[in-house]
């Protein structure tokens, strides 16, 4: 019979490899034969973390500590499970816990890894900087220190370590057959590939007219969502399947290399002067704007639990000041339950947001490129809606937490990325119904400057 060495060692392999749905068998096999081993029980509990499972991960977890105190690594997962639960004190906490045992760099990353995206940047990088100092070479805490730098609008060495997520398995990795990596060379055929959301793709996308002055030719794998916006603002070969292995047109193509689109930033952001701020998406069609109201597009969710939709998100009740002005109000928000808050608020208030779902929740985002910029102005919490209205040069007013991802930067009320974005900031324990009396009462001026 095989040893439980043995089959945890198999179990493990399956691990590694990604087949996480069998190594949790494998593990579950294993308790089975020796209850509550807390070898099996770690790496159960890891890989249930990695399903987003984190409670029950938590509870073998909380076990494997119990069982073995001095398992740095155990508290490190264990803290994991509570910063994924949102519950930051929980984490630093565990992770606390796990430092008296002696200095880790892994667990001072995670201690720093706290204090990104909640406005404290400079916090995080002492944490890292300690990590650093025990682990020289290593990638993970570089690309955590990128973030933190990028917080802070530290661009030229924010985006190189940013760049090294790649190398350190927080960024998945493309590659385009047997074409090398671009390596700064001009008069090239490029592929440039897309990376993460919508929001972001659209947000890295001004780089692409500075790549293709240098270059003989750009090719764009860009969101599958996102083909029509591309192709038609940039005049280029764009192909929707970034997020596919298998590449039709790839045998056909004439390119040199490829490279993604954020990488580029080590390029061309490298100071605040380099940021154009410029619109650089189009429209099918500039609308003429009838009627003799102002059109106002409104979002007011975003984010998913793990990209903090707790603080990028506000009910809509609460947006009443604002949607009491004497203006056409649209829905920009993509959500499934939309309509149904859209249709309960007029039923409570009598206010009226207009909602189409066919312009903001259909698969090809260029319908809602084109709803955005018949807007005069747009309102949002951060969400990719803040991007599009930006790059097609439509004012936008962005309501934005006291702990915004590094796209907001930390300070200030305008971006680097866009001209007409203006940031509206909660303070650190600033309730929303604060901000947004301010913006309720910047569109009542600009009503009362500029009429419709």
């Amino acid at each position: 019979m095989e040893t439980l060495q043995a089959g945890l060692d198999a179990a493990k392999i399956l691990h590694e490899r990604g087949q996480v749905n069998d190594a949790i068998e494998a593990y579950d096999k294993l308790l089975n034969r020796s209850f509550g081993d807390p070898a099996v029980l770690f790496y159960m509990g890891t890989a249930l973390f990695q399903q987003g499972r984190y409670g029950l991960a938590a509870s073998l977890l909380k076990s494997v500590v119990e069982e073995k105190p001095k398992m740095q690594s155990a508290y490190q997962n264990l803290g994991n499970c509570f910063k994924m639960a949102l519950d930051y004190k929980g984490a630093a906490e565990v992770y606390e816990m796990g430092l008296k045992l002696g200095d880790e760099s892994q667990l001072f990353c995670c201690m720093g890894s706290l204090n990104i995206n909640v406005g404290s940047p400079e916090k995080a990088l002492e944490w890292y900087k300690k990590g650093l100092k025990l682990d020289p070479n290593n990638d993970i805490i570089k690309y955590n220190i990128g973030l933190a730098q990028l917080e802070m609008g530290q661009w030229d060495e924010g985006f190189k370590n940013y760049n090294l997520g790649f190398a350190g398995g927080n960024r998945p990795v493309r590659s385009y057959a047997h074409l090398p990596e671009w390596d700064g060379s001009p008069d090239k055929t490029v592929i440039v590939w897309g990376e993460q959301g919508i929001g972001d793709e659209v947000m890295f996308a001004s780089i692409l007219p500075d790549m293709m002055k240098i270059s003989k030719r750009v090719i764009f794998d860009c969101h599958p969502r996102l083909v029509k916006t591309m192709e038609r603002s940039f005049k280029i070969e764009c192909h929707g399947t970034r997020k596919n292995h298998h590449l039709e047109w790839l045998p056909g193509t004439d390119a040199d290399c490829h490279v993604c689109i954020t990488t580029l930033a080590n390029y061309f952001r490298k100071k605040d002067e380099d940021f154009p701020g410029t619109p650089y998406l189009l429209p099918e069609t500039w609308p003429i704007h009838g009627g003799s109201k102002v059109r106002v597009g409104i979002s007011w969710a975003g984010g998913t639990q793990h990209t903090r939709a707790d603080l990028r998100s506000i009910p809509l009740e609460k947006f009443l000041p604002i949607l009491q002005q004497d203006c056409d109000f649209y829905s920009l928000q993509y959500t499934p339950s939309a309509a149904r808050e859209v249709c309960e608020l007029e039923d409570k208030t009598r206010i009226r947001v207009k909602h189409y779902p066919g312009s903001v929740e259909g698969h090809d985002y260029d319908t809602t490129v084109n709803f955005v910029a018949s807007m005069d102005l747009v309102i949002t919490v951060c969400t990719s809606i803040y991007h599009v209205a930006g790059a097609l040069g439509v004012p936008v007013w962005c309501l934005t937490p006291s702990g915004p991802a590094w796209r907001y930067l930390t300070k200030g009320e305008t971006s680097p990325w866009y001209n007409s974005a203006k940031l509206f900031r909660q303070a650190k324990g600033e309730e929303w119904e604060t901000v947004i009396k301010r913006v309720s009462n910047e569109l009542n001026q600009r009503l009362l400057q500029s009429p419709k």
